[in-house]
C-alpha cells in the first residue's frame, strides 16, 4: 500500500528514511523568494533578516531527518536569490556569484552548517 512512501505532516516516508516533503520544500522556495523580490521595496537588512529566520525556522524543523541532500540543494537556490536580489540592487556585480564566505559575511546561516551543528552535539 505505502511502497512509493508517503507524506504526513510535512515529511516524506519512503525506503526507511524521512526527509522534508515537496510541498514543504516548495513553500520554503516560495517564500525565499518573496523575501528577495526586490520589487517588494524592503530595505536590505529587513531582507536579510527575514532570509536569516527563515532559514533557521526550516532548517531547526527538519534538521533531525534524512536532510543533508535537500538542504545542500536549498542552500545553492536560497544564494542564487540572494545574488539576485543584490545584482537587481546594485549591491553584486553581474557574473558575480554570492560564495558561501559572503554569504556568511551577511550573517545568512546555511542549511548545510544547521545540520552538520546538530549532528556535532
Amino acid at each position: 500500500l505505502y511502497s512509493k512512501g508517503f507524506t504526513f505532516l510535512g515529511l516524506q516516508f519512503q525506503g526507511g528514511r524521512t526527509t522534508p516533503g515537496s510541498k514543504s520544500v516548495k513553500k520554503f522556495k516560495e517564500k525565499i523568494s518573496v523575501i528577495t523580490d526586490h520589487r517588494q521595496g524592503q530595505n536590505l537588512l529587513r531582507t536579510l533578516t527575514s532570509v536569516k529566520n527563515t532559514i533557521e525556522g526550516w532548517g531547526h524543523a527538519y534538521k533531525m531527518y534524512d536532510s543533508m541532500e535537500t538542504f545542500m540543494n536549498l542552500d545553492v537556490y536560497v544564494r542564487e536569490r540572494l545574488a539576485d536580489y543584490l545584482r537587481a540592487n546594485g549591491l553584486l556585480g553581474r557574473g558575480h556569484v554570492l560564495g558561501n564566505h559572503q554569504r556568511r559575511f551577511l550573517g545568512i546561516p546555511s542549511l548545510e552548517g544547521i545540520w552538520h551543528r546538530m549532528r556535532a552535539g
